[in-house]
């Protein structure tokens, strides 16, 4: 299985809308419609097998030191082939060039968080406020992960 690993492409919007909503409808992830995805593609990465785009992930820079890894979707056919890894891997070498300090993930997928590194965050104290402006926080999907740059 030859696949890759790239930044999105405009074209790209109307397949990761497609991976989002197949989570988002079964209320796993939030839903995240064409006229978002569109105007933010610049922040997401997708994995492409062929010419088809099989799993997608977005870094959203919240401020100065927090980013959080967002929209992370993979067909369920490849699930478990290590693409979700890799493309976590692509959300945290971007924070580096960038200078964050501090990568969060709000996710149901605990194992992938904590094999990529991640902590569960204690409290909700140490986020960012502006997070909370956009989304509701379940403190126990939250994870943390600190950078070295």
């Amino acid at each position: 299985m030859d696949r890759e690993i790239r930044k999105a492409k405009l074209q790209d919007a109307k397949q990761i809308n497609k991976l989002v909503f197949g989570y988002a409808k079964n209320g796993k992830m939030l839903s995240r419609p064409l006229s978002y995805i569109a105007p933010r593609i610049r922040d997401f990465f997708v994995c492409v097998i062929g010419d088809k785009i099989v799993g997608c992930v977005g870094l959203r820079v919240w401020n100065m030191q927090w980013a959080e890894i967002m929209a992370l979707a993979v067909s369920p056919e490849y699930r478990g082939s290590g693409i979700g890894p890799k493309l976590v891997e692509a959300c945290l070498n971007e924070a580096k060039i960038l200078g964050i300090k501090r990568v969060l993930m709000l996710t149901f997928e605990h194992s992938l968080a904590e094999k990529s590194g991640f902590q569960k965050l204690d409290s909700a104290d140490t986020l960012p406020e502006i997070i909370f402006t956009e989304k509701t926080v379940i403190i126990d999907k939250v994870y943390v992960l600190e950078l070295k740059n």
